[in-house]
């Protein structure tokens, strides 16, 4: 028996089958897609980060001269480049005003940390025998921290911590 063409196609009954999968897939995949810009969020306030203190450390190359980066805040949600007249004090004139670290983000390891760099671009104020220092992004209360480590010799990485 030949088709009619009026009989081709997808019934309404079909039709609805189709839409509930696809609303149970999405229902599904939701808490996963709050993670992932959970995620996405906290990896780009560390590489936010990360990218100040190659700045501040690019200044110090550039000019010759001891900066250094100060984070501020409770929890360190600001930081502020500024020059150094010490290796030990990061106490001279803004070079860049503070800043907020995005997306609600703060570097909540160490606190009221500074970051000093001279004028070739390596770390002044580390303690002795401490060759890194991490520096940990995430939100309060913790999610999904990313690590930032500075070293001695002013390099810089971005890590996955915990999420």
């Amino acid at each position: 028996m030949k088709k009619r063409w009026s009989e081709a196609g997808m019934t309404l009954v079909e039709l609805a089958v189709i839409l509930v999968i696809l609303s149970i897939l999405a229902v599904a995949l939701y808490p996963s897609l709050g993670n992932v810009l959970k995620v996405t969020a906290s990896k780009g306030a560390a590489e936010e980060v990360a990218g100040a203190v190659r700045l501040a450390r690019q200044y110090a190359i550039t000019r010759g001269s001891n900066h250094c980066i100060a984070f501020s805040g409770s929890p360190n949600t600001t930081f502020t480049i500024k020059t150094a007249s010490t290796d030990s004090a990061c106490d001279g004139g803004a070079i860049q005003p503070a800043q907020a670290i995005g997306h609600g983000l703060a570097v909540v390891s160490p606190t009221n940390l500074s970051i000093i760099f001279n004028g070739v671009g390596n770390v002044r104020n580390f303690a002795p025998g401490n060759p890194t220092v991490t520096l940990t992004v995430d939100t309060t209360p913790s999610t999904c921290a990313n690590n930032v480590l500075v070293t001695l010799y002013g390099g810089v990485r971005v890590s996955q911590g915990t999420c």
